[in-house]
Formats: C-alpha cells, sequence, structure tokens
C-alpha cells in the first residue's frame, strides 16, 4: 500500500465470516462443501450440483478480481484526490469524474456477484425444503 492510502475496512471479521460475497471470507467455501453433501444426499441432481460448484468457483474469482480492482481504483482515486486539492481544472474534474465512474462500476459488478450467490442460495434453500417435503417433514410451523 502507497504511504499516506489508508483503505477502511468495510467489514468485520464476524461479518466476513459468514458473508458468501466478501472477497476473504470462508463462507464461500463452507457454501461448496454444503452443495458437495447435498449431491451426495441426492438433495441436488449430480448434473445440478456440478452446475452450481463451478458458478460458485467462477463468482468467487469475480469477486476476488473485483475487489483486488477495487482496492487499485480506489488508491488511484485517492491519490487523484490528493493531488487535486491545490490545482482542479476541467482536466482534474475529468480524470475523477472518470476514476469514480470506474470505482461504481466495480461497486455495480460486487452486487451482481451477491445477488448471483443470493439466487444459489434461495436455490439450495428450496432444495433442502422440497427434500424434507418428500419425506413428509416440514419446516413451518402449523398449529393443528
Amino acid at each position: 500500500m502507497e504511504p499516506g492510502v489508508v483503505r477502511v475496512g468495510l467489514c468485520t471479521a464476524r461479518v466476513r465470516a459468514s458473508q458468501l460475497s466478501c472477497a476473504h471470507t470462508l463462507a464461500r467455501h463452507k457454501f461448496g462443501r454444503i452443495i458437495d453433501d447435498a449431491a451426495r444426499e441426492r438433495v441436488l441432481g449430480a448434473e445440478e450440483a456440478t452446475g452450481l460448484a463451478a458458478e460458485l468457483e467462477r463468482v468467487s474469482h469475480r469477486i476476488h478480481m473485483t475487489d483486488w480492482a477495487k482496492s487499485e481504483a480506489e488508491k488511484a482515486y485517492a491519490v487523484l484526490l490528493e493531488s487535486s486539492v491545490d490545482d482542479m481544472d476541467t482536466v482534474m474534474q475529468r480524470r475523477l469524474t472518470d476514476a469514480r465512474f470506474q470505482l461504481d462500476g466495480l461497486v455495480r459488478q460486487h452486487a451482481e456477484c451477491s445477488n448471483v450467490l443470493a439466487e444459489m442460495h434461495a436455490l439450495l434453500l428450496a432444495r433442502v425444503n422440497k427434500a424434507l417435503q418428500d419425506i413428509g417433514m416440514s419446516c413451518t410451523n402449523s398449529k393443528s
């Protein structure tokens, strides 16, 4: 990291441990094991499990690449901002606008990854609920 540029941590270790979309979480590895377990227990079909595992790997890679690019973009933006304190001409304004646009795009990319993970999570929960219903169990409270 460059001297004078401090990146603020966006989440605590406790949050990071449970959030599938955090770049440095182990939760995605655990999610992958759950997908494997669901396939072994026939809650997911083999093809569906393979597809989910591949998608999880793809999204994980994209999250890491987005996080790295965002770190670099944040650093570049901070350096531009610091250098523009005394001289905010039109060129510098354009550079700052471009840098902000790049950061916003990276934030959108991360949100897209989060949405994919949420869809995968919902699908897995639906399959587990279906498997429970198939064996006569329910996850809902029903009063007789």
